[in-house]
């Protein structure tokens, strides 16, 4: 059984934080990351959609919950 991580960031979270996480991984699973500001919709065919499909949603702010 072959087991892969899958993750996105864009530029923004990369200088954020994701620099660090991607330098620091060590896990026995290949990483697969898609930066969104690169050519995500070109790899991932569905992307463009699934986004224009959930563009309404609103996203959950952890944070204000107390998470």
């Amino acid at each position: 059984m072959k087991i892969q991580v899958v993750t996105s960031w864009n530029n923004k979270l990369f200088k954020e934080y994701a620099h660090r996480f991607q330098s620091t991984y060590n896990w026995p699973f290949d990483l697969i990351v898609y930066n969104e500001h690169d050519d995500s919709f070109d790899k991932i065919h569905a992307l463009k959609k699934f986004i224009e499909r959930n563009q309404h949603r609103k996203v959950n702010d952890l944070q204000a919950a107390g998470v």
